[in-house]
Order: structure tokens, then C-alpha cells, then sequence
């Protein structure tokens, strides 16, 4: 998956590069069909706003936060991210389960 990050306003380490890349490339294999993401980095006065977008064949999956840390920052958007993915995957597989069984009973009706 290719991941893009965008800075804005200020500079970070290519250390720190690295690490959205790695924590992203760890979430891959939960979004089906995931194209690619993109990382924005901002400086707003005193504080941090990350917003992360992973886009998918399906649907975009976008999260934000602000923080006065850009590693807390990343993370908690992060974790709005994984939220929503897991979120999205059991409403999927919810629905798929229902569709399946839905065609069980018609078939076992004739």
C-alpha cells in the first residue's frame, strides 16, 4: 500500500516518517481492497493535527485529531481509524452472515 504524508507547517525527523509508515503498513491487512493512505501532519498554533485517510475500493476510512504531541496525536487518530475499520468489518460480515442465511432458508424451504 502506498502511504503519502504531507507536513504542513513544521518539520519531522524521518524517524518519525518511518513510524506512521510501519503503523500503517501493520493495519493493512484489515481494510479489504485498501489503494492507498495519506497522512496529513499540520502545526495549528501550539498544537499537532494529524489526519489519516485510507481509501479503499469500497470505501474511505478517514480519522483527525489534535494534541500538543505529534506522537500522541498520530496515535489517537489512529485509533479512531481501527475503530471505524472494526466498526465497518462487523457491519459487513453482520450483513454477509444475514444474506447467507436468508439464502439457507429459501433453499431449505424448496
Amino acid at each position: 500500500m502506498d502511504v503519502k504524508i504531507t507536513i504542513r507547517h513544521t518539520e519531522i525527523k524521518p524517524e518519525a516518517e518511518e513510524v506512521i509508515k510501519e503503523e500503517l503498513q501493520k493495519i493493512v491487512p484489515y481494510v479489504e481492497g485498501a489503494k492507498g493512505a495519506t497522512v496529513i501532519v499540520e502545526k495549528i498554533k501550539h498544537e499537532f493535527k494529524v489526519e489519516i485517510m485510507i481509501h479503499s475500493h469500497h470505501k474511505d476510512f478517514i480519522a483527525s485529531t489534535k494534541a500538543e504531541y505529534l506522537t500522541k496525536a498520530f496515535h489517537d487518530a489512529l485509533h479512531k481509524l481501527l475503530t471505524q475499520l472494526k466498526k465497518y468489518n462487523d457491519k459487513v460480515h453482520h450483513i454477509e452472515k444475514i444474506s447467507i442465511s436468508k439464502l439457507e432458508e429459501i433453499l431449505g424451504e424448496k
